[in-house]
């Protein structure tokens, strides 16, 4: 099963308050090609920080071995 229910305007409150920095909203919500295991978005602040979050699917499998992997062979 790949369907994650979440609350998105959750997700952006907590993005603005980790970002600090002044923001005080997120002005765009870019959604990046989902993969089989995650759903991925790209979220822009006022104050123009782009965070980038990230759902697990729960399919995914432990979530500390699939969030390692994918930070160890991530392309910046």
């Amino acid at each position: 099963m790949r369907y994650r229910s979440f609350n998105m305007q959750a997700l952006l409150d907590a993005a603005v308050r980790a970002v600090g920095g002044g923001a005080t909203s997120c002005i765009k919500v870019l959604k990046c090609v989902e993969g089989q295991y995650n759903k991925a978005f790209i979220l822009t602040m006022d104050n123009h920080i782009e965070v980038f979050a990230k759902l697990p699917n729960p399919n995914a499998g432990p979530q500390f071995f699939t969030t390692a992997s994918e930070v160890a062979t991530r392309n910046f």
